[in-house]
C-alpha cells in the first residue's frame, strides 16, 4: 500500500494504489481537519479512479461526507482524466496561450518596442502559459 498526499494551499491530492488506503487517507483527514476547527467540503471535494475500462461512476460515501465521482478534474491549473487522455489539458494549454498572445498583440506589433522587448514579452507570458504543467 502506497499512499501519496500532494498538497499546495488549500489544495490537496491523495493518491493510492488502492480504494481502502485513499479511504482511510480521507477519514485521518477529516478527523484531523475537526481538531482544528476545519470541515471538509464534500461539494468541493471529488474522487477519481485511473483504472482502464472503469465506465462506471458511483459517489463514494466515507462517513456523512458524499464525494462525488469523477472522469476527470483539475489540480493546480492542470487537466487530469481518469484515462489519461491528455488531449484535453493539451487543447486547454492552447487556449490559453493564444488568449495570452491575443492580449499582447498590440504590443507585438508596435513600433515603439524593440524586437528584443518583444521576445521578452513572449517568453515572460505566451510561453509559459503554453508549457505550464507539461511536465507532468
Amino acid at each position: 500500500m502506497k499512499i501519496g498526499i500532494l498538497g499546495f494551499a488549500d489544495d490537496l491530492n491523495i493518491v493510492s494504489d488502492d480504494e481502502e488506503s485513499v479511504a482511510q487517507s480521507i477519514v485521518a483527514l477529516i478527523n484531523e481537519a475537526k481538531t482544528i476547527g476545519l470541515n471538509l467540503n464534500d461539494n468541493e471535494t471529488k474522487v477519481m479512479e485511473l483504472l482502464p475500462d472503469n465506465n462506471q461512476v458511483d459517489n463514494v460515501m466515507i462517513q456523512e461526507y458524499k464525494f462525488e465521482k469523477v472522469h476527470q478534474f483539475t489540480y493546480l491549473g492542470v487537466s487530469i482524466s481518469s484515462n489519461n487522455d491528455w488531449f484535453i489539458e493539451l487543447n486547454s494549454r492552447i487556449i490559453k496561450a493564444e488568449k495570452a498572445s491575443f492580449l499582447l498583440i498590440k504590443y507585438l506589433k508596435s513600433k515603439l518596442f524593440s524586437r528584443k522587448i518583444k521576445v521578452h514579452l513572449y517568453t515572460a507570458i505566451s510561453r509559459p502559459t503554453l508549457t505550464y504543467g507539461c511536465e507532468v
